[in-house]
């Protein structure tokens, strides 16, 4: 079952300082969102307010139906939204398959781990590892793995948790052009039941994957639209490169 976000007003101070200044989102079932802005327009800030890291100084958090503005990451998590973070919180001293096991394991409500259904659960794990293209790297310890790959299995273990709304901080950061392809695909392959809001400042990225773009600038929405109306946006590319700057900001990739 999908479902839609949407924020009204929301709004986050820190002391005197407005990070995010009564935004309004509205996020489609099964669309691919993107945040995009220039550095310091609220985007992280805005993440943190939906997977409930963040209290919003004012405004609403809605899931669906549901107002979860004042609900814990917990209950939010059990509600169906699922996160990577723009550094990557993994177990460094367990393998890759450890992590996505435990993952598995907090979904279904138990920490331990049963020997009845030992192989039901491994077939999960190895799916997972799979789909993320981390096939033959379950027994590797997340230390000794490259970036790259710490960003798949943090993808991997936010899959595991079998998520409705999927949200992505900053996801091909550091990575290298192979790796960022192969994100791409994954992102590409989910299903329609799962919604994806992300924030990423590799746009030609954004642009391959976005269905709609948020345009943020200053803590406020600048822009939402269509990726083609975000390209051709003079406000856009001005909250980036500011006045009188006439390079193109954005730059159509060509086709293979």
């Amino acid at each position: 079952m999908t479902v839609s976000l949407s924020c009204q007003g929301l709004s986050r101070s820190f002391g005197a300082l407005t990070a995010v200044d009564g935004v309004d989102l509205a996020v489609e079932p099964g669309s691919r969102h993107a945040l995009i802005g220039p550095n310091g327009a609220g985007k992280s800030t805005l993440m943190g307010l939906v997977t409930g890291a963040l209290r919003a100084s004012a405004g609403t958090v809605r899931l669906g139906d549901e107002d979860i503005t004042r609900m814990s990451v917990v209950r939010r998590a059990r509600l169906g939204i699922s996160q990577t973070m723009q550094h990557a919180s993994l177990f460094t001293s367990l393998t890759t398959a450890e992590n996505v096991l435990l993952a598995v394991q907090r979904k279904q409500g138990r920490v331990g781990l049963l020997s009845r259904r030992r192989a039901e659960l491994h077939e999960r794990v190895a799916a997972l590892l799979a789909r993320t293209g981390l096939s033959g790297r379950d027994s590797v310890v997340v230390g000794a793995l490259s970036h790259g790959e710490r960003k798949q299995l943090e993808l991997a273990v936010a899959l595991a948790c079998e998520p409705r709304l999927l949200l992505l901080d900053e996801p091909a950061a550091g990575m290298a052009p192979e790796d960022s392809g192969r994100l791409v695909t994954l992102i590409e392959e989910l299903s329609a039941d799962v919604t994806v809001l992300f924030v990423e400042h590799d746009l030609d990225l954004v642009f391959r994957i976005a269905t709609t773009v948020t345009v943020l600038h200053l803590g406020r929405v600048l822009l939402t639209g269509a990726p083609q109306e975000v390209r051709a946006s003079a406000a856009v590319q001005e909250a980036y490169l500011g006045s009188g700057r006439d390079e193109p900001l954005f730059t159509e990739r060509a086709e293979a």
